[in-house]
C-alpha cells in the first residue's frame, strides 16, 4: 500500500472542514475569507498527485477515473436525490420559498452538470468540475513542458470564466480550475519552485497577498463561475492560499506526531463532502423538533455556527466506517476479499 503524504492529508482535513463550515450560515465576512481553505484547494492537491507514468494509455486512464469519480458522483447523487425527494424537499429552506422544487430540477442538474440545480446535493458539482478539469490536463500532455502553457491557461481561464457564457457540465468552472491543478502538479514536479516558497518567509508574504486581496475581490461561487471582482485576482489570491496551506501543514508535518483524527478526515474528505448536508437537515430536524432551538441562531454567529460544523463532521464517521468497510464502491475503490486462515 503507497504510504499517505501526511502535509495533504492535513491539508484536505483543513480545506473539507472550512467548506463545511462555510455551508451553516457562517458571519459574512468570515465566509469571503474561509474560501482561503475550501474547495479549491482540491484541484491543488489534485494536481499534485496526478502522475501521466500511472496511465498506459488515455483508455486505462478514462476507465480509472469514471470508477473513481463519475460512479461515486452517481451513487452520492442517488442517496442524496431520494433523502431530499421525500424529507429535505418538504422543510425549512429545502422548500425554496416556502414552494416546492420540482422533482426533476436536480435531475436536470445532475445530468447536465449545474451545482444550483443540484438542491439534493450541491457540493457534488465538484466531482464532475474534476472530471473534465482532469481529461482536459490529459489532452494537454504534450503542453504541459512548453513555457507558454502556463499563459495559455490564465487566458483561457480568464476567458471562460469572464467573458464565455455557462456551459453544462462545470466547464467554465474547469477552465479556472484546471490552473490550479496545473499548479499543484508543476509545484511537485519542480524542485527547486518548492524549494523556494517553503518557509516563514513565503508564508508571511502569502497571508499579506490574500490580505489584500479577499476583501477587495469580494465573495466567490466557484460552483456558478463567480470569481468575485475578477478572475485574476481570484487566481492570485488562490494561488497564495496553497502556498501558505502547504507550510502550515508541512510545519504540522515536521514539529508533531500523526495528527490521527486531522488524517483520518483527510481520507475520507469525499464521503464528507457528499453527505455532509444529508447530516445538517437532520441535525436542524434534532434543533427544531427535540430541542427547540431557532435556526436563526445558525445565521451570522461564529460560535454556533463553529459547533454545528464540528458536531456535523462528527456524524459523519458513522456513515464513513459504513463506507469503506462495506459500500467502497461508493468511493471508486473495490471491496477488499476477506482473509481466510488456513490449516
Amino acid at each position: 500500500m503507497k504510504e499517505r503524504i501526511k502535509w495533504i492529508d492535513y491539508g484536505k482535513a483543513i480545506a473539507i472542514f472550512m467548506v463545511v463550515w462555510g455551508h451553516t450560515g457562517l458571519y459574512g465576512p468570515l465566509h469571503v475569507a474561509r474560501y482561503m481553505f475550501g474547495m479549491p484547494f482540491f484541484f491543488f492537491v489534485s494536481g499534485y498527485l496526478f502522475s501521466f507514468e500511472k496511465y498506459s494509455s488515455y483508455k486505462n486512464f478514462f476507465t480509472h477515473r469514471v470508477k473513481q469519480i463519475i460512479v461515486p458522483y452517481l451513487l452520492f447523487h442517488f442517496v442524496t436525490y431520494f433523502f431530499w425527494f421525500f424529507i429535505s424537499r418538504h422543510y425549512g429552506d429545502d422548500a425554496v420559498g416556502g414552494h416546492l422544487t420540482e422533482w426533476y430540477v436536480p435531475l436536470k442538474g445532475i445530468l447536465l452538470g449545474y451545482p444550483e440545480l443540484m438542491v439534493n446535493d450541491i457540493p457534488m458539482w465538484f466531482m464532475v468540475c474534476l472530471f473534465i478539469v482532469e481529461n482536459m490536463f490529459y489532452a494537454y500532455r504534450k503542453f504541459t513542458g512548453k513555457w507558454w502553457f502556463p499563459l495559455w491557461l490564465v487566458v483561457a481561464g480568464y476567458v471562460m470564466g469572464e467573458v464565455m457564457p455557462r456551459l453544462p457540465y462545470c466547464i467554465n468552472t474547469a477552465f479556472v480550475a484546471i490552473i490550479f491543478y496545473y499548479f499543484g502538479y508543476i509545484f511537485k514536479q519542480n524542485n527547486k519552485l518548492r524549494e523556494k516558497l517553503t518557509g516563514w518567509l513565503p508564508g508571511i508574504i502569502c497571508i499579506a497577498v490574500y490580505s489584500i486581496i479577499v476583501y477587495t475581490n469580494g465573495k466567490i461561487t466557484m460552483h456558478t463561475n463567480g470569481y468575485g471582482e475578477n478572475v485574476l485576482l481570484f487566481i492570485i489570491e488562490q494561488a497564495a492560499c496553497y502556498v501558505l496551506m502547504y507550510n502550515l501543514c508541512l510545519m504540522l508535518q515536521k514539529n508533531t506526531q500523526d495528527i490521527k483524527f486531522l488524517s483520518y478526515m483527510g481520507r475520507n474528505t469525499l464521503i464528507i463532502c457528499a453527505i455532509h448536508m444529508i447530516i445538517f437537515t437532520l441535525l436542524k430536524g434534532v434543533m427544531v423538533y427535540i430541542l427547540d432551538l431557532p435556526l436563526d441562531m445558525l445565521r451570522d454567529n461564529i460560535v454556533p455556527n463553529l459547533i454545528f460544523a464540528m458536531v456535523s463532521v462528527a456524524c459523519c464517521v458513522p456513515f464513513i466506517y459504513i463506507i469503506n468497510h462495506y459500500l467502497p464502491f461508493m468511493i471508486g475503490k473495490s471491496l477488499k476479499p476477506k482473509s481466510v486462515n488456513v490449516g
